[in-house]
């Protein structure tokens, strides 16, 4: 029994693992064309930007088929790369060079069961689901890049940076390889997303709904913000925790009600203990999922009542503000 709850409970942490990203708006259009570099060599050298194989007049076009791979920096077109929103609110489609009508595309798509390894290519437009991709900015500048069609990562092929290296698919993972800068051809500087300086996932919501677990142990239940002072967010968190790890006679399910600190720094929310990577808003916008050795989610309570924060506005006195922060309410 108890090794069965802990397959259950491991499996319930693969689950949690694989969530939404956050899509991240870029400049669109031919006013801001960009270089694409990868991670393993931004800051380094000139090496491991997108290439097509070949040399490419203003002039000449890219045939469709034409294989994207990482190359060092050259003055040709095939370069150059644009972005354009697709039908899809949070995608984009890539423009390839100077020309009209060649997008990044990924070779014989087949939804989320397309094969690892499958090809980065160049193609005819033709809005289809294998042509759209979503930014998601890790910070600093660097992006990971998914495809529509099967969820997965625009990856160098066996973590290599090396001239002629090809980007292929991958299953979504950590490590410089995976992630992208986008260099602005004009600036020659990397393109780094505005960050909000105020924690608005806390500030709009104020209820939600709980969720936690490690390797032996879960918990659910509710959260409630009790006060927002500077980037500091202390939430109350009541519910039940589940345990198989207990000896013999020990109760395996305990209530709770305790409260914890949300950091928000730099545009990010951190959770001490370090067990936790920083924190990540799905792309929907109603949950903060943490991960690492656990796994911590607050998903927006909306059928909670007067699912909001006040803040302080700047005609309240110092000691209603004071007050607003303290009790979490007027």
């Amino acid at each position: 029994m108890k090794r069965a709850f802990t397959l259950l409970i491991v499996s319930l942490l693969a689950i949690a693992s694989v969530k939404a990203q956050t899509p991240s708006e870029v400049p669109i259009g031919p006013g801001t064309r960009f270089h694409i570099q990868s991670a393993m060599n931004f800051g380094k050298n000139n090496g491991g930007y997108w290439d097509v194989p070949g040399v490419f007049q203003p002039n000449m076009s890219i045939s469709r088929g034409s294989n994207i791979q990482v190359y060092d920096l050259d003055v040709h077109h095939d370069r150059y790369f644009t972005f354009y929103p697709s039908s899809v609110p949070g995608y984009y489609e890539i423009q390839v060079g100077l020309t009209n009508e060649t997008r990044i595309d990924i070779q014989g798509a087949k939804g989320p069961g397309t094969p690892n390894g499958s090809n980065v290519q160049v193609w005819d437009r033709t809005d289809l689901t294998n042509q759209r991709f979503m930014l998601h900015h890790m910070g600093n500048g660097r992006f990971k890049i998914y495809d529509q069609n099967s969820g997965k990562i625009l990856c160098l092929k066996g973590r290599s940076n090396a001239n002629r290296t090809n980007v292929h698919l991958w299953d979504d993972h950590n490590g410089s390889w995976v992630e992208w800068y986008l260099i602005d051809v004009k600036t020659k500087k990397a393109f780094v997303p505005a960050v909000s300086k105020n924690p608005d996932f806390f500030i709009k919501n104020k209820n939600f709904k709980y969720k936690s677990g490690s390797m032996v142990s879960r918990s659910e239940g509710t959260a409630t913000v009790e006060s927002i002072s500077g980037n500091k967010i202390t939430v109350r968190i009541v519910g039940t925790n589940y345990n198989s790890d207990v000896p013999p006679g020990h109760p395996t399910q305990t209530n709770f009600d305790r409260k914890i600190e949300i950091t928000y720094q730099n545009g990010q929310y951190i959770y001490i203990p370090d067990i936790f990577n920083s924190g990540e808003i799905s792309s929907d916008g109603n949950t903060l999922s943490f991960s690492g050795d656990a796994y911590m989610e607050l998903t927006v309570d909306n059928s909670a009542k007067g699912n909001a924060v006040n803040r302080p506005s700047q005609r309240q006195t110092k000691n209603e503000a004071q007050g607003t922060i303290k009790g979490g309410r007027r």
